[in-house]
């Protein structure tokens, strides 16, 4: 292998330094050693403003009145019914407006589908949401049944219609503990509009949402212990709203 050397008399030329660089160079020396970096601190920045974004602009529920029956309800007849009872209400946390959620539990306690036993998937999420939220005090205080002998059969859930929870001889007495829609004049003075149902979801294909709705009941659950209570006295305001003049036993003409 060949080595070269240095003669010791032997001199190199001083060797000139680069050039400084220009400030465009040293920019796109720096975006290319640190362009990850940025990116990810972009996305960063956006997720957090999205998140307070939703946080902000988030409608907050005054109210929230449980539904439960077979199918849900049509689009117009749930808008229309939020917007009419928004309207009995009051601004309950001081956000500026007033909004009711319902929260819909789809289930079918009827024999033809099964009973109590539940067994399909669907109605096995859907009976698992309600005793859970019944057993947190959560998905309302009033509810709206389509069924109510089979909703107070697997629940046990119904209170007196003075609010207090009944004895072990009411219970099941379900027409003892349930005012009918058609009983109550502020429901059936609500103006709801018509509607337009889905087949595959099982509703009526069209309509008058007050006669959809006027074959529902309406109830209040037992409360457990002071905190449930304490949370639900917006609802408990809303509730007499709703069931003033009605006369249980009696339907509106």
């Amino acid at each position: 292998m060949p080595w070269v050397t240095k003669h010791s008399g032997e001199e190199y030329p001083p060797q000139t330094p680069p050039p400084p660089l220009s400030e465009r160079d040293k920019a796109f020396n720096w975006w290319q050693y640190y362009k990850w970096l940025v990116l990810v601190a972009v996305l960063f920045v956006i997720a957090i403003i999205i998140t307070v974004g939703q946080l902000v602009t988030q409608v907050r529920p005054d109210y929230t009145v449980g539904y439960v029956a077979p199918t849900e309800l049509p689009q117009a007849t749930l808008k229309a019914l939020t917007e009419a009872l928004a309207a009995l209400g009051t601004d309950q946390n001081g956000d500026g407006r007033v909004a009711v959620e319902i929260e819909q539990y789809i289930l079918d306690f009827s024999p033809a589908a099964g009973g109590d036993m539940l067994e399909s998937a669907g109605r096995v999420a859907g009976a698992t949401r309600l005793n859970s939220d019944l057993e947190k005090g959560r998905g309302g205080y009033i509810y709206l049944l389509a069924d109510p002998e089979g909703f107070e059969r697997y629940t046990a859930a119904l209170a007196r219609l003075d609010g207090t929870a009944p004895d072990a001889a009411e219970q099941g007495d379900w027409q003892a503990l349930t005012l009918p829609w058609t009983a109550c004049p502020v429901l059936t003075a609500l103006d709801l509009g018509d509607f337009v149902g889905s087949e595959l979801l099982g509703q009526p294909l069209q309509g008058h949402s007050q006669d959809l709705l006027g074959e529902m009941y309406l109830a209040r659950r037992i409360l457990h212990g002071d905190k449930q209570a304490a949370a639900a006295a917006a609802d408990i305001e809303l509730w007499q709203a709703l069931t003033a003049g009605a006369v249980a036993g009696e339907a509106t003409p």
